[in-house]
């Protein structure tokens, strides 16, 4: 849920993604690219495992957004 911080709110979403150590980066930088602010945070990386030749790791991490509080 949204945690109100005066004029503006902190928007969490708990993310679990799954691929290469390549695919996370590249997803994460395409996330640095958005109009808006988002922060990611809780970064966990495990549980690598060989599919079809590539290194696959399981992510879990924090992202939050922020959006303006109408009065």
């Amino acid at each position: 849920g949204e945690v109100v911080k005066g004029f503006y709110a902190e928007v969490p979403v708990t993310l679990k993604l799954r691929g290469s150590y390549h695919d996370v980066a590249l997803f994460f930088d395409a996330v640095g690219r958005l109009p808006r602010i988002v922060n990611i945070d809780q970064l966990r990386m495990g549980n690598p495992a060989v599919v079809e030749g590539r290194t696959i790791l399981n992510v879990d991490c924090r992202t939050t957004t922020f959006r303006f509080v109408d009065k």
